[in-house]
């Protein structure tokens, strides 16, 4: 029995010493502060503080309005607005301005607190937007976060969409859009109840190819898709007549294609036609380059919907790194031999991950020890002028020359040249004989 209690003590004296462990080491990872500063809006600004840390979190904390900062480059935080990912708002402020986040284009959430009066996105923060979530706390009186997506409490009014999400819904029950200036959306579905796009809602949304419009629709200012190029399905479920109801306006002093592109873009979808989205991947990674994959739009499969104002979405497939990889040392030149340096190569793509540049052979003093024949290979000797290293190298048979015909000694071609190696002889024996007389 005792033995039983001492394992047992044991054993839980063990788990309570690596649950210590494991809390003590959770605790050691708090984020470390990479700046901060004063932000706040009233009396001498030190009523909001601002702390960016280094998960890429922006924390504003204090108790009633943040300053609004203009220009942009007056922003506190504006020198890491690429390293900003998150935004935390506690619980405290009241107000903070959108324009607040000029430039930060690496952010992907919002959390805002219950005493925040109220919230929107500038037309600044739509473009080149990675927003992919908004959340608000539940007591707040005025807005409410329904999937990450930002409205006013009674969920009539889209407050802030995430943009980053390129393929927009906006939730059933809201009856004011709101703006969705230059955001990279390539489609948005329109809710019944919504009657009316205000002039600029989707204006430079270059890449919105496809709307999904509701039978509640009424009206459609002028310059709500103003400048939106690549529109080439309206979705809508009623019928030519209700169509031709709806007011879709047109400013003669202003350039828009509204009026006609809406109109087409219809046609083109009570014809049966639709809009296909596809993955390609234009450039393929390797172990230590990056790769290209594209979002494209297209009418068929396999074919690409072309516009000069249309920007395919560019996605980066990270290098893939392989771990396999090893180092290889250089190998030195030598006088018939290339060398390369050092390099590092990947066994798991068959290539070179660096180096392994070539280093030329050395220049050598040749000499010819055998010449070739039209049967037999040559033999030719090299001494390096740089490290005085000597090699060999064979020079192939000749083979066949015109006139040749064959080895056969006793053929025409044979007896001639029989003849003038005679011939040859002779002189040379005349030409040493008169050397040696003279």
């Amino acid at each position: 029995m005792k033995k039983t209690l001492s394992i047992f003590l044991s054993v839980l004296l063990l788990f309570c010493t690596v649950a210590f462990s494991l809390t003590a080491a959770a605790e050691g990872e708090t984020p470390e502060i990479v700046d901060s500063g004063y932000c706040g809006g009233e009396g001498d600004g030190t009523n909001v503080t601002w702390v960016l840390t280094n998960d890429g979190t922006l924390t504003i904390r204090g108790e009633g309005e943040a300053a609004t900062f203009r220009p942009s480059d007056s922003i506190p935080w504006c020198s890491y607005d690429n390293q900003i990912q998150s935004l935390v708002i506690e619980n405290g402020v009241t107000v903070f301005n959108s324009w607040n986040l000029f430039g930060c284009s690496e952010l992907t959430s919002i959390d805002l607190p219950a005493s925040l009066q109220g919230f929107s996105l500038g037309d600044y923060l739509c473009v080149g937007s990675k927003l992919l979530e908004i959340h608000v706390d539940s007591d707040n009186p005025n807005m409410k976060s329904q999937d990450g997506i930002l409205l006013s409490k009674d969920g009539t009014k889209l407050l802030a969409y995430p943009v980053g999400r390129h393929f927009a819904v906006i939730p059933e029950g809201v009856t004011d859009i709101g703006r969705f200036y230059g955001a990279d959306i390539l489609s948005v579905v329109i809710p019944e109840g919504v009657e009316r796009i205000s002039g600029g809602t989707f204006s430079e949304c270059f890449n919105l190819a496809r709307i999904s419009m509701p039978l509640s629709m009424k009206r459609i200012e002028n310059a709500a898709f103003y400048e939106t190029f690549a529109i080439g399905i309206v979705e809508y479920h009623g019928t030519q007549e209700q169509w031709d109801q709806i007011s879709i306006e047109l400013d003669e002093n202003i350039p828009t294609h509204t009026n006609y592109k809406l109109h087409e873009a219809y046609r083109a979808y009570a014809e049966g036609h639709d809009v296909i989205f596809e993955d390609r991947v234009t450039k393929a990674p390797t172990c230590f380059e990056e790769g290209e994959k594209e979002l494209m739009l297209c009418y068929t499969p396999g074919t690409t919907w072309s516009h000069p104002y249309r920007q395919n979405f560019v996605t980066i497939l990270p290098a893939l790194n392989h771990c396999n990889a090893y180092d290889v040392p250089a190998t030195e030149a030598t006088a018939t031999e290339h060398g390369y340096t050092a390099g590092v190569w990947c066994p798991d793509c068959n290539t070179w991950r660096s180096g392994h540049a070539v280093i030329h052979n050395h220049l050598g003093q040749q000499t010819v020890l055998q010449a070739p024949t039209a049967t037999e290979d040559g033999l030719v000797d090299i001494v390096c002028t740089v490290c005085g290293e000597h090699g060999q190298y064979t020079v192939s048979a000749t083979g066949p020359q015109p006139g040749d015909n064959g080895s056969d000694s006793g053929s025409s071609g044979g007896f001639w040249v029989q003849i003038q190696s005679f011939f040859r002889g002779i002189i040379d024996w005349f030409l040493r004989l008169f050397k040696w007389l003279g």
